[in-house]
């Protein structure tokens, strides 16, 4: 072995030195060292003198703790014990020297520390967490890891160093793992976890606008999810009339009550669909990588929303806003769930998006049933269905026969220009 401090490493003014006292498990009084943050097998084992000043903790029931029952064996191999094969994988050419310069440490260093840190993606985190989950389900460190953590910790907040191969080597890490469920829960209880598994076999989210359920239904295509998987039974029997305002397309308020954010007003909404078992649905998406996915979902108050809001599109846009609307908004939404956000053209979408929704405003009626609901129809004083210009089926107002005449044959005109010189294409009557 070598001395404490080159065991420990280095320090600053952000480490720590933690002692943990512990009585070991041939009875001998020790004390367990270690750097904060540290590396696997960064720490030693001290013997205290008998004049040793050693805390005395107290537990969450009120009880001391002097020298707590612990087990040395369970230690992984100390750091100068081992020869890790790192991959070399960060590039010290990369790096910038950040704050090499500077007196100490100033807001100007640490804002480009902070952007060094977000074009690294979040690599230091990641490679924590790898660390973490291969010493759990392995015992150890991986075979090959991409480099010491002190190097990767110093490239993400001191030197900008360039970390792209470490966050590619964390993907592939986490690949690699390769768990199933049931490997899951065999390691949980191989550890001493109890759970009723049974209970635990769907995996439930909850958000804003509703919660997804995942299960072994949703891992086929052709089963739907039990009553039982839904995290909140239909509880209403008799049907509920409902109204839900809009501004500019914003939902506002609902049966007349106004709301300071549209966030209130969701949630409201959800407490009152709910318990209908309205909204659920089995959705089908294309992944980034390429695969498909399936999951179920309860989203009483987005369902409803959804369709209100359209309805209201329907009597307040022209044919061609509906159509072009309908098109951005699918590509927008494919762009925002494959991280494009950013990408310029969003902003060109929503100002489109957002230009349409000016004269959006008005109340919606919605009748709630058990396990489902109607739009029952829309009062908006930009209402496009106008009876003074005629009725649909009805006597017209605002036009004659000859107006009609005229109107079709101007509409005519490109098919007859078309089929005068293709007229081995004409539908024979």
């Amino acid at each position: 072995g070598v001395g404490i401090a080159a065991i420990l490493g280095g320090a600053d003014h952000d480490d720590a030195l933690w002692l943990h006292p512990f009585t070991d498990h041939d009875g001998t009084e020790q004390v367990l060292a270690w750097r904060s943050p540290n590396q696997v097998g960064e720490y030693v084992l001290l013997r205290p003198t008998p004049d040793a000043d050693i805390p005395v903790w107290v537990d969450p029931n009120g009880r001391l703790a002097h020298f707590p029952a612990a087990d040395s064996r369970r230690l992984p191999p100390r750091i100068d014990y081992l020869q890790p094969d790192y991959l070399g994988v960060v590039d010290a050419n990369t790096a910038g020297g950040l704050g090499e310069n500077a007196p100490g440490y100033n807001v100007d260093v640490m804002d480009t520390a902070v952007q060094r840190a977000l074009a690294n993606k979040g690599a230091l985190g990641m490679y924590c967490n790898s660390l973490m989950l291969n010493k759990a389900v392995h015992g150890g460190l991986p075979a090959q890891p991409p480099a010491p953590l002190e190097e990767i910790i110093d490239s993400a907040v001191k030197t900008g160093a360039d970390l792209s191969q470490v966050v590619a080597w964390n993907y592939a890490n986490s690949r690699d793992l390769k768990l199933s469920r049931q490997e899951e829960i065999a390691y949980l209880e191989k550890h001493g976890v109890t759970w009723s598994w049974e209970k635990a076999k769907y995996s439930i989210n909850q958000g804003i606008w509703g919660t997804s359920v995942g299960g072994a239904e949703t891992l086929t295509s052709d089963q739907g999810l039990p009553e039982e998987a839904w995290p909140k039974p239909v509880e209403a029997e008799e049907p509920l009339e409902i109204v839900i305002g809009f501004s500019e397309g914003e939902p506002s308020s609902l049966n007349g009550e106004k709301f300071d954010h549209p966030v209130q007003l969701i949630e409201a909404l959800e407490t009152l669909a709910t318990p209908f078992g309205v909204g659920r649905d089995m959705h089908v998406g294309d992944t980034i990588i390429g695969i498909k996915g399936r999951v179920g979902f309860a989203a009483a108050a987005a369902l409803v929303l959804i369709r209100s809001h359209h309805l209201l599109e329907k009597h307040t846009l022209g044919k061609w806003q509906q159509y072009w609307k309908e098109q951005l908004s699918n590509w927008y939404g494919m762009f925002l769930h494959e991280a494009q956000f950013l990408d310029p053209v969003m902003r060109n979408i929503e100002t489109f998006l957002s230009d349409t929704q000016k004269y959006v405003t008005g109340d919606v009626r919605v009748l709630l049933h058990p396990y489902r609901f109607e739009c029952l129809g829309v009062r908006t004083p930009y209402d496009l269905m106008q009876t003074k210009f005629g009725q649909y089926g009805e006597m017209n107002n605002a036009w004659s026969g000859e107006d009609v005449k005229g109107f079709t044959t101007i509409l005519g005109n490109a098919s007859k220009l078309y089929f005068s010189l293709h007229e081995e294409e004409k539908i024979k009557t």
